[in-house]
């Protein structure tokens, strides 16, 4: 369940699910959220920086107990999308209400284009392809393959910040076709998989 009251960061780098990250430790409210995180046994809501965030991630910490040092990335793993409702607080830390975030279901139209995604993901044009990435490809379609292509494509903050508040699918795959490798293969790849297009 995502609603809730939770220990909130906010990050220049927008986390997206699924994505693991180094969270630099700068300030002592992120210091403090971390600890509360802990202490309480929640999740952690990481917000991008900016004007007021209307969506944020719900993270967890790769370790269970880790060293707080300052300067220092803190390993957090992206979730899932929640709404920021409010914040409820912001001393000693900033604390989030959220609420569940509806994700989009995949429209007959969308479909051919998330195999197509899916199929770069199988594919050995990517620099760094993880473990995520292999198990993805192998998967049904869904809105995920959008989130994993944007981290393994390395999309830069704001075709991520566009990917992350983007209620349709249809606008996720506008902003990623803003990399050459995604629009080549939406426009030339054969799709493979063409039974799952009749489902």
């Amino acid at each position: 369940m995502s609603q809730g009251v939770y220990p909130a960061v906010r990050s220049s780098h927008v986390l997206l699910p699924g994505e693991t990250y180094g969270h630099l430790l700068y300030e002592r409210p992120d210091l403090e959220a971390i600890d509360a995180s802990l202490r309480e046994g929640r999740l952690l809501v990481v917000v991008p920086t900016g004007k007021r965030p209307q969506v944020g991630v719900l993270a967890r910490l790769v370790y269970r107990r880790p060293v707080l040092t300052p300067g220092l990335p803190l390993p957090l793993v992206g979730l899932r999308r929640v709404r920021v409702r409010r914040f409820t607080a912001t001393r000693p830390h900033l604390r989030a209400e959220v609420e569940p975030y509806q994700e989009p279901a995949v429209a007959r139209a969308e479909r051919k284009q998330l195999l197509l995604l899916r199929t770069q993901l199988k594919s050995d044009g990517f620099r760094r392809r993880s473990r995520a990435d292999r198990q993805l490809a192998r998967q049904r379609c869904s809105y995920r393959i959008v989130d994993r292509l944007c981290v393994s494509v390395r999309a830069d903050r704001r075709v991520r910040a566009r990917v992350l508040v983007a209620d349709t699918l249809c606008e996720r795959i506008e902003a990623l076709k803003e990399y050459d490798d995604v629009r080549e293969a939406l426009d030339t790849t054969p799709v493979e998989d063409a039974d799952e297009l009749s489902q």
